[in-house]
């Protein structure tokens, strides 16, 4: 045992390396105060080297910050970030905010709403060099927009359609126009087809 009893430091200093080894399970604590591991002019690596898991964890917030670039990586296995019995896990960057998967990828919720949002610029959602875009729901999936909107498809046919039940209703506001460059059909399988107006010529 290497002690100060009643007061006073204990400073362990080393003009090369200071390496400290424990055979067995080995702690470092404090019971008032602030630990400070670091390294004023090189990398600081805190690892298991053979086998072994690295813990960090408080009994307060873990916090885990850098002044350069920084990268949070898994080798060969699953990386889980997770808040567990409460809280809330936020994401937020000052620049971009890029989330890339190099295979089929799931951004789900048990409860609750799921919102994507941009307060000031374009929101893309899409694929890039192949691969279907699908927006599906067990609900109603609702797309809404306060300013003029397109929806469009280049080089392929666009359809809009109820499969096994269910009306297609088309309402406007204003006008509604339909206009096509080629010839064109308008076709029932069956029921009645009615083209009307209220209160303007039709």
């Amino acid at each position: 045992t290497i002690s100060t009893t009643t007061s006073g430091t204990l400073s362990a200093l080393s003009a090369g390396a200071l390496t400290l080894t424990g055979a067995a399970a080995s702690t470092w604590s404090l019971s008032a105060g602030a630990l400070i591991i670091q390294n004023a002019s090189a990398n600081l690596t805190v690892q298991t080297t053979t086998s072994g898991t690295l813990a960090i964890t408080g009994v307060a917030a873990v916090n885990i910050s850098a002044a350069a670039t920084s990268t949070w990586q898994n080798t060969g296995a699953a990386l889980t970030i997770q808040t567990v019995t409460s809280g809330t896990l936020s994401v937020l960057s000052a620049g971009a905010l890029t989330m890339t998967g190099a295979a089929a990828s799931t951004w789900s919720l048990t409860a609750g709403a799921l919102i994507i949002q941009n307060a000031s610029a374009n929101l893309t959602i899409q694929t890039t060099t192949s691969g279907t875009l699908a927006l599906t729901g067990v609900a109603a999936v609702n797309i809404s927009a306060a300013a003029a909107s397109t929806w469009q498809s280049t080089g392929a046919n666009l359809t809009i359609r109820t499969v096994t039940s269910g009306d297609l209703a088309i309402t406007s506001a204003g006008a509604v126009n339909v206009t096509a460059v080629t010839a064109s059909t308008d076709a029932y399988s069956g029921g009645a087809y009615i083209l009307q107006t209220t209160s303007q010529n039709l």
